[in-house]
């Protein structure tokens, strides 16, 4: 793990509300909190800084030095929520740690190989089903990524979690192994049948010429309730 941390700055947020948030935004600041190790704290961060931690975790950078006032601690990402439909985060969670501290937390998959797979070469597609996973760890063994070795995979095989390795002071959740997820798999390029295709065509070609047939029988019945009425008159 890096001896160097990304440095931000946060504020206290004493007002909560929905005006609180609004101001909050027109001056370039997301709410959130920071807990943990008997610590609780309301708090406002700059989106710059926020989108900087959010890209950093994705890049296997997960603790950053956080600076409340005169104090001066590490913290994590434990969440943040997104915006419904713009490109920018609502809230976000901060868990207070120590390189000590056990923790659980999501880091990304960082696949390898592919120039090497041969299932990729013979013109295979990667289907990516997983792209972080929940562990246990101390902060100080955080690992950056964990690195998913695509250069032996065949078309039509999948690499699970049972695949993969950890050390002794790295552990997943044990419901992983009983379920045993797929991470990655490589599968054949869907072939479109030409034959399927023209008798698709050729059936809603029938279903066309049905349509009509009830048209026509609809307005004759119509022609001769008007008929049946006129003479009536």
């Amino acid at each position: 793990m890096n001896s160097v941390y990304f440095s931000f700055k946060v504020d206290n947020r004493e007002k909560i509300g929905k005006k609180f948030r609004v101001d909050l935004k027109s001056s370039g600041k997301v709410p959130g909190i920071i807990y943990g190790n008997n610590f609780l704290e309301s708090i406002s961060i700059d989106a710059n800084d926020l989108n900087l931690l959010v890209s950093n975790m994705h890049k296997g950078i997960n603790v950053s030095e956080c600076n409340l006032g005169n104090d001066k601690f590490l913290v994590v990402i434990k969440e943040v929520q997104d915006h419904p439909y713009k490109c920018e985060y609502m809230h976000v969670d901060l868990q207070r740690v120590d390189l000590n501290s056990m923790i659980k937390i999501n880091v990304f998959f960082k696949f390898l190989g592919f120039d090497m797979s041969p299932g990729l070469k013979s013109g295979g597609v990667l289907i990516k089903h997983m792209s972080s996973i929940l562990i246990r760890s101390k902060v100080i063994n955080i690992p950056e990524n964990i690195i998913i070795d695509l250069s032996k995979l065949s078309l039509n095989q999948s690499f699970s979690l049972c695949d993969l390795s950890f050390s002794e002071d790295v552990s997943i959740p044990s419901f992983y192994y009983k379920s045993n997820f797929l991470v990655a798999s490589i599968v054949g390029a869907r072939v479109i049948d030409d034959s399927k295709i023209k008798d698709n065509d050729k059936d809603k070609d029938k279903d066309k010429d049905k349509d009509k047939v009830k048209d026509k029988t609809k307005e004759k019945i119509k022609d001769k309730t008007k008929d049946k009425a006129l003479n009536k008159k």
